[in-house]
């Protein structure tokens, strides 16, 4: 069973009256079907309520993120493994995320694609995101899913793998494809870049082809894709797509479903996992290419050179250029960012990459601690200040060069809105964090005092409520490289966990209601 990524909390009755020993699923439909009433409960530190915010505590990993051209209001993300969520408030002091996941079948997904005509229109890479799942279940959750009021309603219109791959009769997760875009626009039309099978056109985002290459035989059908950009010059029926994949990159032009298919890009050392177009240049193309860093072309394509003044010392850390995004407004305004490495690893240029500058901060202080990272610590270390080392996609506004959003750590939503200099936290409402396995006793109530509770956690242990879920504090401890506490119970000021990764964890204890923790030996075992 999926693990549970929102923790709610219900009225109506006690709840020190349920044996905590009943998984949270059965839990919640029991809940249900006495009629009670359910509300969210975001993990809002005490320096989130200090700012006057919601809170939120992200998580699950963001692999896509997209304004709405026609309202900078409404902006979408998707993650790999909690669907859709949706702002209509991007521009507002305080974003708020909501999720849209009706009908969508996927666990997540990789990619999204918001309609330049219609904000209520986006087209999402759904993707199984999991490892060790039977193939039977994986053609139903992976393919293009659709939504045209919002993301209130989904439907999948056609079936094709964007992530996995089969060995041994189980499906598994290829993380390396989750970093480009999968679904563009080219005018009217849809082209959408599946891990493999080759190239697919829509005309109307329900019904989709592949795309037959001149002289036989589907645009290319025998390798792995991992990105998809459309020329700005494209129009329906006649567009130029730019494919990036395993063995390099490859323009297409693309007449009515019949395409010539060429391969480019000489100069580059790898494939990109991104690019980025000049918007009144649309000949000088960017490409994120991994370790090598930022690369130029300025003949379409044909040959690319390295454009990395500033970026040394990221990618002598060991850092990636996965991400890159150029302004709507300015072809000149560039943001990047790098997996790999932690802290303010996001960089931008105001002169077309012939300087990137790394952010000063990515998080702010009040009386009560570090806004953003204090969801991950009560001390947050600069890593958990800045970008996530894993994921963080950029997302610029439609019609301001100084705005954009991004994935800081643990998969929260940050915003600039300097252009880059600065980012602060924008996540409140997305609320991702998976709250243990099925089967164990991840929340941890006081039966001496009903405002006390814990909850533990997969991604980043327990968090600690004593004033009735209005305000939480990050207690974790380590064991064998994790924090990960799935199993917890508290008396008073006495709290037992078992910590750790996977499939063993050891049993800790704490005294003073998570001040301080003390290992038992002796103790390991499976307790999740």
């Amino acid at each position: 069973m999926k693990k549970l990524s929102t923790i709610f909390k219900a009225t109506g009755f006690n709840l020190l009256s349920l044996s905590l020993t009943i998984p949270v699923a059965l839990f919640l439909c029991f809940s249900l079907v006495h009629a009670q009433t359910w509300e969210k409960v975001p993990k809002k530190t005490q320096a989130q309520a200090t700012a006057g915010l919601s809170g939120g505590e992200g998580q699950q990993m963001i692999f896509g993120i997209q304004y709405a051209t026609t309202n900078t209001n409404t902006a979408y993300l998707v993650t790999d493994t909690n669907q859709v969520w949706k702002t209509t408030n991007a521009n507002g002091t305080e974003t708020i995320w909501n999720r849209k996941a009706n009908g969508f079948l996927a666990a997540g997904g990789i990619s999204l694609a918001v309609d330049p005509t219609d904000e209520n229109i986006v087209y999402v890479a759904g993707s199984l995101n999991m490892s060790g799942v039977d193939d039977s279940v994986l053609n139903p959750v992976e393919g293009i899913f659709r939504t045209t009021d919002g993301g209130d309603n989904w439907t999948l219109v056609t079936s094709y793998s964007y992530s996995s791959y089969v060995f041994s009769g189980k499906a598994y997760f290829k993380r390396s494809v989750g970093f480009g875009n999968h679904i563009a626009f080219a005018g009217t039309d849809l082209y959408a870049a599946p891990s493999t099978g080759g190239l697919l056109r829509s005309a109307n985002g329900t019904t989709w082809t592949l795309v037959d290459k001149n002289g036989g035989g589907y645009v290319l059908d025998t390798v792995e894709c991992r990105n998809i950009s459309i020329h700005p010059s494209s129009i329906a029926g006649s567009a130029t797509c730019f494919v990036s994949a395993t063995n390099g990159l490859w323009r297409i032009r693309d007449n009515n479903g019949s395409a010539t298919v060429i391969q480019i890009g000489s100069g580059l050392p790898s494939y990109p996992y991104q690019i980025a177009f000049g918007s009144s240049t649309p000949n000088t193309i960017y490409a994120a290419d991994g370790t090598s860093g930022i690369y130029r072309s300025t003949d379409g394509g044909v040959t690319f050179s390295a454009r990395n003044n500033g970026l040394s010392s990221a990618i002598s850390a060991g850092g990636s250029a996965r991400y890159i995004a150029m302004s709507p407004v300015d072809q000149n305004k560039l943001l990047m960012s790098f997996r790999g490495i932690t802290g303010n690893h996001i960089y931008y240029t105001n002169d077309a990459g012939a300087n990137w500058i790394q952010t000063s901060n990515m998080d702010e202080q009040n009386a009560n601690g570090w806004i953003a990272g204090s969801t991950f610590s009560q001390s947050p270390g600069a890593y958990e200040r800045g970008i996530d080392d894993a994921q963080a996609p950029i997302a610029f506004h439609p019609t301001d060069k100084n705005i954009a959003l991004t994935c800081g750590w643990g998969n929260q939503i940050k915003k600039t809105t300097d252009g880059g200099t600065t980012w602060r936290y924008s996540n409140s409402g997305y609320l991702g964090a998976a709250q243990g396995h099925y089967g164990v006793t991840h929340i941890g109530w006081d039966s001496t005092n009903v405002n006390r509770v814990l909850f533990g956690h997969g991604d980043f242990g327990p968090v600690l409520t004593e004033d009735g879920e209005s305000t939480f504090k990050n207690i974790k401890t380590t064991w064998n490289g994790r924090s990960s506490t799935d199993s917890l119970a508290m008396r008073d000021t006495i709290i037992v966990g078992a910590v750790g990764p996977g499939a063993s964890q050891r049993l800790h204890v704490s005294r003073n209601s998570g001040t301080s923790w003390t290992g038992l030996p002796g103790t390991e075992a499976n307790y999740s």
